[in-house]
């Protein structure tokens, strides 16, 4: 497999920190600008703005048919509706220096899990749109959440190194887990118990959250990992990394299948890659540079 640089997306004023698959043909960025974007990922349809926040927007999740949260350096929860664009509510998840680094929705609770000031988690009813309940996890902030397939266990992670999993819906902590030397920037499940994490000493590690074991490790990049991606098949994931770099891998042994990275001679980011996102048969990546960047996914 291989990857090819496709297409170049500029108009963000500041660093890209999230890209988020939005249907089969679309996709979201938010940014340090504060604009929540649509894009189309083929042909010269015009970029949408469909929200302007105060604060640089670091995480988005889509909720159901007509809704987008957004969650800001400032920590202020954003939920639009993304066809009027009407602002829906806006919540003070925490200290408006304390940002809301990742989101993760379950249809099956009706629930949006923020991480939140202080190492917590902020649970939000995506029907009343009212914060619903607040746990203490960790004394540092936590930097990522993750739901598995069947919507029944959440992982979360972040400047204490650790990884946390609950059951759900009550949020009853089941297991935490160490082995990452620094804070933990991502935390992904490969499937129902499984889980990928990558952090700022560079590895990639592989966890069973149940049976609380650390099965693998790796030196994946590097410096920091900034985003783990799957594909939708789960076989294959991509990381995005501060090294500047992208990379490609089987899931199956962690085997890494392709490295993009300007010293190869590949037209890619000059900066820090912050996230990376799989949509169809394609990948979308945003970084410092202020650019996204659209990359084939390549099978011979």
């Amino acid at each position: 497999m291989n990857l090819q640089h496709v297409k170049t997306y500029k108009g963000h004023k500041d660093a890209i920190y999230k890209v988020l698959p939005f249907g089969e043909h679309y996709f979201l960025s938010g940014s340090g600008d504060g604009y929540l974007v649509k894009w189309a990922v083929e042909g010269a349809e015009n970029p949408i703005s469909i929200a302007k926040a105060a604060g640089g927007i670091y995480s988005i999740e889509r909720i159901g048919d007509d809704f987008v949260a957004f969650g800001t350096n400032n920590g202020h929860l954003h939920i639009v509706n993304h066809r009027t664009k009407e602002l829906i509510k806006n919540l003070q998840l925490g200290s408006p220096t304390q940002a809301i680094f990742d989101l993760a929705y379950s249809a099956k609770q009706n629930q949006l899990y923020c991480t939140a000031f202080g190492g917590a988690i902020s649970v939000v009813n995506t029907q009343s749109w009212e914060v619903e309940q607040q746990i203490k996890v960790s004394p540092k902030n936590l930097r990522s959440l993750g739901i598995n397939p069947s919507k029944t266990l959440l992982v979360a992670a972040g400047s204490d190194n650790q990884v946390y999993t609950f059951s759900l819906p009550d949020l009853k902590l089941i297991s935490t887990l160490s082995g990452h030397s620094s804070s933990i920037f991502t935390a992904v499940f490969k499937n129902e118990v499984e889980v990928l994490t990558g952090a700022r000493d560079a590895h990639l590690k592989h966890w069973d959250v149940i049976e609380r074991t650390e099965l693998s490790s790796l030196p994946a990049h590097l410096f920091t990992i900034n985003e783990i991606a799957f594909s939708p098949d789960l076989m294959h994931f991509v990381t995005a990394s501060r090294d500047k770099s992208i990379k490609l891998w089987k899931t199956e042994g962690l085997e890494l299948l392709k490295v993009v990275e300007r010293n190869k001679g590949i037209d890619t980011h000059t900066h820090s890659v912050n996230t990376i996102a799989w949509l169809g048969e394609k990948i979308i990546t945003g970084g410092d540079d202020r650019k996204i960047l659209v990359w084939d996914i390549l099978t011979k």
